[in-house]
């Protein structure tokens, strides 16, 4: 789009001089304005031997182009900055001054040379950059630098082979004339640990998003670098697609001024076999999710990775509905629960013709004394309720002779109800009470439940799944 100049009375004396684009403009005095010199182009005007206070250059490479659109350039004559090409020029034949140009806002490419006509403008538009922010007006702009850049582009700015160079970033106006950068895009990963990419086809494109160096962190979080450093945070927001959604998947984001970190949480549900520890869980999971066994105590501990509030107890539940056993909660922390199963107190007492035995499941094995006829069994603390012995032998009756909250009493008699006062072989019953104990000898699955494990972004995967971002940064 050619430049177009407008001239706007704000007083009797002083004019305004408009760019059509916006992107600039000078409030001048008529005085001023009459003694500014006209040049055709920036070689025009490095050719200079004794330079006037004030010039306009008309166009950059030919008479006209307007590529500095009403921006006039003023003599500095103690500078000796470097000449930049754009907004610093120095004169062919002079040493000491510079011609500066006035602006205010962003740097446009075409103050330094860039055409937009789809010819590369790498160097050009790289100059820009050292000056400023830059602004990119409508056209054909190519470059393929790789130098992160902040911009106001009405024009794209494109590799050399067409597509669009995404080191350069749009900047957005918000409130308080504040500067912003959106942030935006659109990853995934096909298998596990396959590597989380931004998709980039003819459909989605990452804005902002450094999309080379995307990695997951030692905590198992997605690190998704930007390609600028923020001035400060405005916000992000992460959104697992449907798919993921239906697999429990939930997201979260930390936020820093140069990157987004993404993390990831899931309720587990998760089998566990008492008898040989093994786990089955989701598989984005998959392996982080163990249990171990104490045999001494029949406690099991499982470990996960942490959720997301520590105060939320984990759920157990029975695994097979035709199980005696009733798994019961001891600890648990934010990575980890201890749990043991509940049964019936019972068991099965016998004379060994040395000893007096028991087999029992539970943790706390009762132990017995045998005198003038009298059994008694010593257990833990239980309530005073009813114990039924059964006796295993027909030769003897097994008698319930005294009961309290730590032990019991059996007598032996014979059938015509003679006490039995010598331990022999024949004497073994079975014994079961209405209390639940703790067991040690523990058989079947638990299935347990903790709300927001930590997922570990490298097992998590969906070749069809995405994560969508989206967010803004002041700068």
């Amino acid at each position: 789009m050619a430049s177009k100049l407008t001239l706007k009375n704000l007083e009797n004396t002083k004019f305004s001089i408009i760019h059509n684009n916006g992107a600039s403009a000078i409030t001048v005095s008529s005085e001023e304005l009459s003694k500014v010199k006209t040049i055709d182009t920036i070689a025009g005007l490095r050719s200079i031997s004794n330079p006037p206070p004030t010039v306009w250059v008309s166009g950059y490479h030919t008479k006209g182009d307007g590529a500095f659109g009403s921006n006039i350039f003023e003599w500095d004559s103690a500078s000796t900055d470097a000449d930049n090409g754009g907004t610093i020029i120095k004169l062919d034949s002079v040493t000491t001054g510079r011609y500066k140009l006035r602006y205010d806002g962003a740097v446009n490419v075409k103050w330094f040379g860039a055409v937009g006509d789809g010819s590369d403008s790498a160097s050009q538009i790289d100059s820009a950059y050292l000056a400023g922010v830059i602004y990119v007006p409508e056209g054909d702009f190519r470059s393929d630098s790789t130098t992160k850049a902040l911009g106001f582009f009405e024009g794209t700015i494109k590799k050399t082979t067409g597509e669009i160079n995404n080191q350069f970033l749009s900047i957005a106006n918000g409130d308080n004339d504040k500067k912003t950068v959106p942030l935006y895009g659109v990853v995934r990963q096909d298998t596990a640990g396959s590597g989380w990419y931004f998709i980039s086809d003819s459909g989605h494109e990452p804005n902002g998003f450094d999309k080379d160096t995307v990695s997951v962190d030692v905590d198992g979080n997605l690190v998704l670098p930007h390609l600028f450093t923020a001035k400060k945070i405005g916000g992000v927001s992460v959104t697992p697609d449907e798919r993921l959604t239906q697999q429990g998947v939930k997201t979260g984001a930390s936020e820093a001024v140069g990157q987004t970190k993404v993390l990831m949480y899931k309720n587990a549900s998760f089998k566990i076999s008492n008898s040989s520890g093994s786990v089955v869980s989701h598989v984005f999971f998959d392996g982080s999710i163990t249990a171990s066994i104490d045999p001494s105590t029949g406690l099991v501990t499982v470990s996960h990775p942490a959720v997301a509030s520590a105060s939320q107890a984990p759920l157990l539940t029975t695994g097979s509905p035709s199980s005696t056993l009733t798994p019961f909660l001891v600890s648990y922390g934010a990575d980890n629960f201890v749990y043991g199963m509940l049964a019936g107190f019972g068991g099965y007492i016998y004379y060994d013709g040395a000893n007096w035995q028991v087999d029992t499941k539970a943790h706390n094995k009762p132990t017995m004394s045998f005198s003038a006829g009298t059994l008694t069994i010593t257990h833990e603390t239980l309530s005073a309720s009813d114990v039924v012995a059964t006796i295993r032998n027909s030769n003897y009756v097994c008698q319930m002779d005294g009961r309290n909250s730590t032990s019991f009493t059996v007598l032996f008699k014979d059938f015509t109800g003679a006490l039995i006062t010598t331990a022999d072989t024949q004497m073994k019953f079975y014994y079961v009470g209405s209390d639940i104990v703790q067991q040690r000898q523990i058989t079947g699955y638990v299935t347990g439940f903790r709300e927001d494990i930590k997922l570990d972004a490298n097992k998590v995967f969906e070749s069809s799944s995405n994560i969508w971002i989206n967010g803004t940064r002041e700068v």
